[in-house]
């Protein structure tokens, strides 16, 4: 089976402040990577992730525990 880095095209993934940061280093020994896929348009998405998802972030990035989401856009232009 693929990995996690092929399946993402590398490993390499870009931060919503602009910074690209090697998968590698999400995926320490200990820390927990999530992956969501949702879609701007779909509401229970966005409920979701302002109810749930970032609320669970910051309570574990304040907890210093090492939690990374992967958000997966899908999202489709009309074209």
């Amino acid at each position: 089976p693929q990995s996690v880095e092929d399946i993402l095209g590398g490993g390499r993934l870009l931060r919503t402040n602009g910074e690209v940061v090697a998968l590698s280093t999400l995926r320490a020994p200990g820390s927990v990577l999530g992956i969501y896929f949702g879609a701007s348009w779909c509401q229970p998405c966005t409920r979701f992730v302002v109810n749930t998802l970032q609320k669970t972030y910051a309570s574990c990035k304040a907890a210093q525990k090492p939690f990374e989401i992967i958000y997966v856009p899908l999202d489709r232009s009309p074209e």
